[in-house]
């Protein structure tokens, strides 16, 4: 079976709108809503889904990205017969025949474990994280500031790869690809231990590549299949920026000890350049929006 995992918290009209959408086609067999806690109406909203496809379930806590997806894969293998698993957001809008290309192209390649489409926005632009090669220790301190990014891209030294090279193929190999929409083999998933719950939204893409990698599972971006993002999110308070700043701190330094193996002082200094990279960020996008206006 081909079971798809959405994971909502606090967005069930994006997560009806997909459903709306997906819950026709003969390529899922069944689709898992796994609330992760919500403090809004998702649960009301979700009680008026009358579709025998649909199973809505709640996870014990809200432990993020990973923990909610392996609710999901977990609760699925306890029920039913697993072959792939789609990973996806609640805000895409994918048509089958990008779902189904990327099913065939699993099921002729058994030793790749996970793949996905081009992930676009609604503006039909290409997504600049089409798929990136894992980041090194010094790979995430050059991303930290705007200028050291722009440059790395500049002289082809970026952990992104070059989207018309990747266009350019049928199927592009790459050693990571968004948590936005993916479809992983359910046999490879498991062998690997599934998602790393130590992370709660952030670095999820890199830990699972490198588990795949170390594995020996491919990762694909297969270029006929098209996903659309659409970015559609609440606009968070300052609050919750602050708590999303400490999560991707987190999961950083915890990526960067487990699966890098960088030294405590290593990661502490990431954090410190971190804080002074965002200044120069939040200036270089100031300057750049004044120099387009001229």
């Amino acid at each position: 079976m081909n079971i798809m995992v959405i994971v909502n918290y606090n967005d069930s009209d994006n997560t009806i709108k997909l459903i709306n959408q997906v819950s026709g086609y003969n390529c899922i067999d069944k689709i898992i809503i796994v609330d992760n806690c919500s403090t809004d109406n998702s649960i009301n909203n979700f009680s008026k889904i009358n579709n025998k496809k649909v199973d809505i379930v709640v996870s014990d806590y809200n432990g993020g990205y990973a923990y909610g997806n392996n609710f999901g894969i977990h609760y699925a293998e306890k029920r039913y017969k697993i072959k792939n698993i789609i990973i996806s957001n609640s805000d895409i809008s994918v048509k089958e025949t990008s779902i189904i290309k990327i099913i065939e192209f699993l099921a002729c390649n058994k030793n790749i474990g996970i793949a996905t489409g081009v992930i676009r926005n609604s503006n039909n632009d290409i997504s600049g994280n089409l798929g990136w090669k894992l980041p090194r220790y010094r790979d995430m301190l050059i991303n930290n500031f705007y200028t050291s990014y722009k440059i790395s891209r500049l002289i082809n030294k970026s952990i992104y790869y070059n989207t018309e090279e990747i266009l350019n193929v049928d199927y592009a190999k790459v050693e990571a690809v968004s948590g936005c929409f993916f479809i992983v083999r359910y046999e490879a998933i498991r062998n690997v231990g599934y998602f790393d719950e130590k992370t709660f939204l952030f670095m999820e893409e890199n830990i699972l590549g490198k588990k795949m990698m170390a594995a020996g599972y491919g990762i694909y971006v297969v270029t006929g299949a098209q996903v659309y993002h659409l970015h559609v999110s609440k606009k968070g308070t300052s609050k919750s920026r602050v708590i999303l700043q400490n999560a991707y701190l987190d999961s950083c330094s915890y990526y960067m000890k487990r699966y890098l193996k960088v030294p405590e002082i290593g990661a502490k200094i990431f954090s410190a350049l971190y804080f002074l990279g965002r200044y120069e960020w939040m200036f270089a996008s100031k300057i750049s929006a004044l120099l387009l206006k001229k």
